[in-house]
C-alpha cells in the first residue's frame, strides 16, 4: 500500500520529468479513479479512504499547478545555435545572423531576367572552397555554399554588379564575404545553418 509520503516522492519524480526542458506533458498526471472501498458514497471504515482519495487528489491538483507555475517562470527554452544568410531579393541584399544576432549586412547579385533565384528556407547541402561552373563555362564560384542543387551563394569576379540582378540564378558576395559565411557555415555544421531566400 503506498503512504503519503512515497505518493509525494513519486509525483515530485513526475514533475521533474515533465518539466525537463520546460516542456510540461499533462499525461503524467493520470486522473485519480477511486478503487474498491474508496468510493465516495461509501460508509463506515470506507469514509476514511474517501478521505485519503480526496487528499490524492488533492495532491495531485496542487503538483500540477506548481509545474505549471514553474514552466511559466522558466519561459521558453534557448534558441538552437546557428548560421541564418537571409537574402532579400527585392533589396539585393544579404543579412547574417548567429544565434539570432545580426553580425553582416552585404550587397549580393541575384538571378537576371531569364534566371530565377529560388525562395524558400533552405539547408545548406554541401562546401566547396574551390569550384568551377559546370553549366557556365567554368565560371570561378570561390567558397560556394550549395543550397539547393546546382544554386550556390558564392563569391564573384564581377563585383561591379552586385547590388543588381546579374548572375544564372545563384546568390553571389564579395569573395571576402563569401569565405567569412563559407567558415561561419563551417564552424556551425550544415544542420545548423539556413539560407533564406524572400521576394
Amino acid at each position: 500500500m503506498e503512504t503519503a509520503g512515497s505518493l509525494q516522492r513519486a509525483d515530485l519524480k513526475e514533475v521533474n520529468a515533465a518539466t525537463r526542458g520546460n516542456r510540461l506533458e499533462l499525461r503524467h498526471f493520470p486522473r485519480f479513479r477511486p478503487g474498491r472501498g474508496q468510493g465516495l458514497a461509501s460508509s463506515g471504515p470506507s469514509r476514511l479512504n474517501s478521505r485519503a482519495a480526496r487528499g490524492e487528489a488533492m495532491l495531485h491538483r496542487f503538483i500540477l499547478a506548481g509545474a505549471l507555475l514553474l514552466a511559466a517562470l522558466a519561459g521558453p527554452g534557448p534558441a538552437a545555435a546557428g548560421v541564418v544568410a537571409e537574402i532579400e531579393l527585392s533589396s539585393q541584399r544579404m543579412t547574417v545572423k548567429v544565434d539570432g544576432a545580426v553580425l553582416h549586412v552585404w550587397p549580393v547579385s541575384t538571378g537576371r531576367g531569364g534566371y530565377i533565384t529560388p525562395t524558400g528556407s533552405f539547408r545548406p547541402e554541401r562546401l566547396e572552397r574551390v569550384w568551377y561552373s559546370t553549366l557556365f563555362r567554368g565560371a570561378p564560384m570561390p567558397y560556394s555554399v550549395f543550397f539547393h542543387g546546382p544554386y550556390a551563394v558564392h563569391g564573384t569576379t564581377e563585383t561591379g554588379a552586385l547590388r543588381r540582378p546579374a548572375s544564372h540564378g545563384c546568390v553571389r558576395l564579395l569573395p571576402e564575404n563569401a569565405r567569412i559565411l563559407f567558415e561561419l557555415i563551417r564552424e556551425h555544421g550544415l544542420d545548423n545553418s539556413r539560407i533564406v531566400i524572400t521576394g
